[in-house]
């Protein structure tokens, strides 16, 4: 073997390792992100969820250090909600705490994300249960004091049922002065969660949100599209 082909199959299990490695400790999401020059480069959106023990105080700590952390490294809080209701999911899904944060890259959110700054803010409050999701899609029209339902929804790509059973779900969302403003795909950047699609809808009352999820027809499309989804949570949440 010459020594120049050594030297680049060298270069090639460098590289590998590198890659592996990356992959080991950011996580494949973090790694997909942070390598794809167009996402990097494009802006992204970190929904930050978090509920704390029982008595346990966090929105004037967590919180205000997590968007403190954000704006300094570039970002913008968009939104903030707190859940009103659990309308369906498990115990361990009752987020008490809903943060939307736009980053004008996809890179400052990397860097972010595995800075000593953020993981200081991570061990500084050990009661805090997180849950970080992304993506490139932005959402349309989120305002302060709307009242939302959020379902984060676990689907097969390749299923075009899932689609189909959407939108018969909001097939009835007009009647209640409801608008969907966002259905994307998204990433669990911290590999924990199996979430990898939100639909957001917006009401102009908790009591309209409610009373669309109390609705037959609501109820009867929930149930089948459960069958297109392996998992689903739904909140019922209050903007502020």
């Amino acid at each position: 073997m010459s020594r120049s082909l050594a030297g680049f199959l060298g270069f090639l299990l460098v590289l590998v390792a590198v890659g592996l490695l990356g992959t080991w400790y950011l996580g494949p999401n973090l790694v997909s992100l942070a390598f794809d020059e167009e996402r990097r480069n494009a802006p992204y959106y970190l929904l930050n969820f978090a509920a704390g023990e029982p008595g346990v105080e966090y929105q004037s700590t967590y919180r205000a250090a997590l968007a403190e952390l954000v704006v300094a490294d570039g970002g913008q809080l968009l939104w903030h909600a707190n859940t009103v209701q659990v309308s369906e999911g498990r115990v361990e899904d009752e987020w008490q705490d809903v943060q939307l944060f736009e980053f004008p890259h996809g890179g400052d959110f990397v860097e972010m994300l595995t800075s000593s700054s953020y993981r200081g803010i991570v061990d500084a409050h050990p009661a805090v249960s997180r849950m970080v999701l992304g993506t490139s899609a932005a959402p349309d029209a989120l305002a302060g004091g709307q009242a939302t339902v959020l379902s984060l929804l676990t689907v097969d790509p390749e299923q075009s049922d899932t689609d189909v059973a959407i939108r018969r779900l909001l097939g009835n969302l007009s009647a209640y002065e409801g608008s969907l403003i966002w259905d994307t795909e998204l990433a669990d950047l911290e590999e924990e969660w199996p979430w990898n699609r939100v639909l957001l809808l917006a009401f102009p009352s908790l009591t309209q949100a409610e009373n669309w999820l109390r609705d037959p027809a609501t109820v009867t499309e929930r149930a089948l599209t459960a069958t297109a989804a392996k998992q689903r949570v739904t909140l019922v949440l209050s903007g502020s």
